[in-house]
């Protein structure tokens, strides 16, 4: 028989181009690229061995027999073989939760081809050559092509059970292998003369290599350096084979600077000699660059972590010189020893998360030890968001309301409205653990809202002036404060909910002041014009500074409790609260103390002349039934 063989020198042209692009290029040594070249070593041997065989075949007579069978039979089990390790790549690729049956099928049927053809010389059961030294197939030919089907719906079976976990790249290119692959094995069952399924394979590959296997999946090409992907490979090929190692992970304080002030390219340029350092002093297979400044280094135990961390340190105390200018990163790390506490690549990357943003925060350690205890202080972040989400769809938050206490009068005319978390499981979440979760994750817009709301219903609700309280107090996050429509937001609600606006004072923050102050000034002025009030809360308890009493229109200033405690033991801190009273005063602007708890502090807060007093010696915050049963019950001073 005449085979026509160009479809063979096609597909080998292709795998000589794959090849080359494989080795040449850095791989990162996954699963997946392992099954790929196990596939792409398949389909290259069957493809050689097939062109060879059409020139051995013709050629029987003279060349040794078992020569020509061998290379046959080389090429049937490789061409095979291309089939399992395409069901080996969907495996990798899937990574299904349970496939027993189906590997069972697919070994059971690897093996039926092997025992059909490596005995075939004596058997005759695969191939054969007849006394006139023709090839000739065996009667159980056909079943190698049944088998090869046979493993490509195991495939096949594997990736629609589990194609939701693939991309649209993936799926199309399992569809492409088995559609043209076994269409190619149907063709050349009837069309035996035309070889093209090593052709289709080769196809395969090339489309697979261009949208799945090239290495900018794992590795950053402006680097080289392997980035997020490759680290949760490696860490989750460590933690399946159940093997000890050592994470150092850091990030750099002040890189953001350099983006902001030279430009994205200043900070790339800068990434690229962090690169190059890392990979000279620990070796490029160690180092991952997971996201912007953050790297991680991942190491056997039998290095030393304290040896990592004062090369970094030593090496980060030099400033580095970028635009001719000398810019000095402070590294803050984290080490992760596993299996110390950590169970899932999710419970060491919450662990690096926490660690590194606290280390941050705090400025106090620049190396930390990721335990057990952060790892539960994530996940619990992780749960309060959760929380706060369901919060918010289902109107679940509560607020309270706390008297505060009018010297002059005698009388409770304000309170100030808090919010309240409960869990099921979690229990009471204090505000100052969820508040600022909330802004940084963007949801403090519609907490403060749903707060806004409460209050507004609370006052349509009951006469609050016949109870004695002139307004309350409702407290404004600095992320709403630099909202440009916020005082208008607020407006509509009052008129929503048919409220005065002078039922209402406005809290906000020194960080407040200090953020947008233009639009801050803005939506402060709008307010007043109706009628509201504003005052600044805890006061004395971030960077104080005159120009925000001077500059804002603030009627009240809520002194902290903190300085009131520290006065109450210490004559500077008395000192310090006497002339911030006094200052006020001049500045004609109402006082408020939080933070009572004693007589003894009330008579020195009413001889210093202050207007307002807050705190636990009056009344806890109150849900609203038991505030207005306090509203009516007769107070003795």
């Amino acid at each position: 028989m005449n085979y026509i063989c160009y479809y063979d020198i096609i597909a080998a042209v292709l795998l000589s181009m794959l090849f080359a692009l494989y080795f040449m290029r850095r791989n990162y040594p996954t699963s997946t690229n392992k099954a790929y070249l196990a596939m792409l070593i398949c389909i290259s041997l069957s493809t050689i061995t097939d062109l060879i065989s059409i020139y051995t075949i013709p050629r029987a007579d003279t060349l040794p027999l078992g020569l020509n069978y061998a290379i046959n039979i080389l090429y049937l089990l490789a061409y095979n073989g291309s089939a399992i390790t395409f069901y080996s790549y969907v495996l990798t690729l899937t990574k299904p939760k349970n496939t027993t049956g189906l590997t069972a099928i697919a070994y059971t049927t690897s093996a039926i081809v092997m025992m059909v053809l490596l005995p075939t010389p004596i058997t005759h059961w695969g191939i054969y050559f007849d006394t006139q030294n023709n090839y000739q197939h065996g009667f159980l030919f056909p079943l190698l092509y049944v088998c090869s089907l046979l493993l490509l719906v195991c495939a096949f079976v594997v990736y629609f059970r589990n194609r939701k976990k693939l991309n649209r790249y993936q799926v199309v290119s399992i569809l492409f292998f088995n559609v043209v692959t076994i269409g190619a094995v149907i063709f050349q069952l009837l069309c035996p003369r035309h070889l093209v399924g090593n052709l289709a394979s080769a196809l395969f590959l090339l489309l697979v290599y261009v949208s799945l296997q090239g290495p900018e999946h794992y590795i950053d090409s402006n680097n080289q350096c392997y980035n997020q992907n490759a680290f949760f490979e490696t860490v989750n090929r460590y933690m399946k084979h159940k093997t000890s190692f050592t994470l150092v992970a850091f990030t750099l304080d002040g890189f953001q600077y350099i983006n902001q002030v030279l430009g994205v390219p200043a900070g790339n340029e800068l990434i690229d000699s962090i690169v190059t350092f890392l990979h000279t002093s620990f070796g490029k297979k160690n180092v991952y660059r997971l996201t912007g400044c953050r790297f991680a280094i991942v190491l056997e135990d039998s290095v030393e972590e304290d040896t990592v961390t004062s090369v970094l340190m030593e090496y980060f105390k030099t400033p580095r010189t970028i635009q001719q200018l000398d810019v000095l990163l402070t590294p803050y790390i984290c080490i992760v020893h596993y299996p110390d506490f950590a169970e899932t690549t999710e419970d060491i990357s919450n662990a690096i998360e926490y660690t590194l943003k606290t280390a941050i925060a705090t400025h106090t350690q620049n190396v930390i030890t990721a335990s057990q205890a952060s790892l539960h202080e994530s996940q619990r972040k992780t749960q309060i968001i959760h929380i706060m989400k369901r919060a918010i769809r289902n109107q679940e938050f509560q607020v309270y309301y706390q008297p505060i206490y009018h010297i002059e009068t005698g009388d409770f005319s304000s309170a100030e409205a808090l919010i309240r978390l409960w869990d099921e499981h979690l229990g009471y979440i204090p505000p100052d653990e969820f508040i600022p979760m909330a802004e940084q994750n963007g949801m403090i817009i519609e907490i403060g809202e749903i707060v806004f709301r409460q209050v507004c219903t609370f006052i349509q609700n009951h006469d609050i002036k016949a109870l004695g309280v002139d307004y309350i107090e409702v407290n404004l996050s600095f992320v709403q404060c630099m909202q440009e429509n916020l005082a208008q937001q607020l407006a509509d609600i009052m008129q929503e909910y048919n409220i005065a606006p002078n039922q209402i004072n406005f809290e906000i923050t020194e960080t407040a002041g200090s953020v947008k102050a233009d639009t801050l000034h803005r939506n402060m002025d709008k307010l007043i014009e109706l009628g509201s009030t504003f005052s600044m809360d805890d006061y004395g308890t971030g960077f104080s500074t005159a120009n925000y009493l001077v500059n804002l229109p603030l009627q009240l200033v809520k002194i902290d409790k903190s300085i009131l405690w520290s006065a109450m033991e210490e004559q500077e801190a008395f000192i310090i609260l006497r002339h911030t009273v006094e200052m006020l005063k001049a500045l004609h602007k109402k006082i408020i103390v939080e933070g009572v708890e004693t007589q003894e502090m009330v008579d020195v807060l009413t001889e210093m002349h202050c207007d307002y007093l807050q705190g636990y010696l009056y009344s806890k915050p109150l849900p609203e039934e038991d505030y207005i049963t306090f509203l009516n019950t007769p107070f003795h001073s």
